[in-house]
């Protein structure tokens, strides 16, 4: 038989469903898988970063042993991704024409969940508003871990809203707060040089219009 401590350390809870000592493939291959999905829920209500704390005891025709001591290294409890702390940037240098760059920022730490992110999903709304529908730029269909995404044949003057989430082995996370960004980039340089001249007693100084202000 199995048993696993509470999150509370208020005692152990005795497992025959997830884990039958009875069936005797599992007692055979001495080894349980359990999803930890299930150690969320009550009576267990683990959270991330909880220890995960199994005992064993075994039977015969004679009775039960004791319960195996503890294990001193324990595995932790993991989790889903935590939602993004820091919104999507545009990048500057790679915005020029209908393109945009823009910079997510990776997860780490406890934001992880406890474990390896996988993919970070870039969206953009469909609509124009923030408020969704959204759609995938990258990392939703194909997992990518880049943090600097470039965005082409967007339409020049038109406002952008962009959001992200990061998904590990328990699944997606939710998406951070959105960011909107105008679909522009900063003017060319003059290809020549401004000019002066005298009038009067002022000078005046000219210079040709830039070609994508």
């Amino acid at each position: 038989m199995i048993r696993i401590a509470k999150s509370d350390g208020s005692g152990y809870v005795e497992d025959t469903v997830n884990c039958d000592g009875a069936n005797n493939a599992l007692f055979d291959a001495r080894q349980c898988l359990y999803n930890l999905s299930v150690l969320t829920l009550g009576p267990y209500s683990l959270v991330q970063g909880n220890p995960i704390l199994p005992q064993i005891k075994f039977s015969n025709e004679i009775g039960w042993s004791d319960y195996s001591a503890v294990v001193t290294s324990p595995t932790l409890m993991q989790a889903k991704p935590h939602v993004p702390s820091v919104l999507p940037v545009k990048i500057a240098i790679l915005t020029s024409g209908t393109q945009m760059g823009i910079r997510i920022t990776a997860l780490s730490g406890t934001a992880t969940g406890g474990a390896p992110i996988l993919s970070y999903n870039l969206q953009k709304d469909q609509a124009g508003g923030g408020s969704g529908p959204w759609s995938e730029v990258v990392g939703e269909t194909t997992n990518q871990l880049q943090t600097e995404i470039t965005i082409n044949y967007l339409t020049g003057g038109k406002t952008y809203y962009f959001r992200y989430r990061a998904k590990n082995a328990h699944g997606w996370g939710l998406p951070g707060l959105v960011s909107a960004y105008l679909m522009a980039s900063r003017p060319d340089k003059m290809s020549t040089p401004a000019t002066t001249s005298n009038v009067g007693a002022s000078v005046q100084v000219i210079w040709p219009a830039s070609p994508n202000v």
